[in-house]
């Protein structure tokens, strides 16, 4: 949980690179936090204009937990930034 935090902390901040590395090391222990750390891991990739990892890291996401409308949400919102 405390990684989780962290994680949405650095994403708040706008230290992306910090996020998605401590999303990673919260997402080697199974909770019900992983499709969130996903999401947030996902946003900081849209965030730094890598767009392209980000559509393929939602749409990843979705495959896992295709339910999750908030990552269908952020996906949509990453296609419309990218404007390709």
């Amino acid at each position: 949980y405390m990684l989780t935090e962290l994680a949405l902390t650095y994403f708040a901040a706008e230290k992306f690179d910090s996020a998605i590395v401590v999303a990673d090391m919260a997402l080697k222990t199974p909770s019900y936090h992983q499709s969130h750390l996903l999401k947030t891991q996902g946003m900081a990739l849209e965030q730094k204009q890598d767009f392209d990892k980000a559509i393929v890291h939602f749409e990843n996401i979705l495959k896992k937990y295709p339910t999750f409308y908030s990552a269908l949400y952020s996906l949509g919102i990453t296609y419309y930034n990218k404007k390709d």
